[in-house]
């Protein structure tokens, strides 16, 4: 039987649920990442071959976590990129200095973003 705590809340999942909630995941993830499909279900199986009751859903939750995090960074950079493509357009259309502004830091922001994430130091 399979356990998670959520809030002090003890939850026991017997074996279809959590094959289940595998599919389901499976699933949801597939759309978006099948990397991560493939690595989730890759540990599932090591894990149900070793016998290890809670860990196939501990597994799935953790990616779950980390596909939520890499998906909120991923829609960053989409939105930075349609604004970034479509600057004109929004300055044609609102004239306004504030959101000039506004691209320019973003962009500022953006450089700086993908310095530390390359490791480059920011003078």
């Amino acid at each position: 039987m399979g356990e998670m705590s959520n809030n002090n809340i003890k939850v026991h999942l017997n074996e279809p649920e959590i094959i289940f909630l595998h599919a389901v995941l499976q699933q949801y993830l597939s759309q978006s990442c099948g990397a991560f499909v493939c690595m989730a279900a890759q540990e599932v199986i090591e894990q149900r071959e070793s016998n290890s009751d809670s860990a196939p859903y501990t597994l799935l939750k953790n990616y779950a976590d980390r596909f939520k995090k890499y998906s909120a960074e991923e829609q960053y950079e989409i939105d930075f990129q349609h604004r970034l493509v479509n600057r004109n357009c929004y300055l044609d259309k609102y004239g306004d200095a504030n959101i000039n502004d506004y691209y320019r830091d973003l962009e500022i922001k953006h450089s700086q973003r993908k310095n530390r994430a390359s490791g480059k130091r920011v003078s």
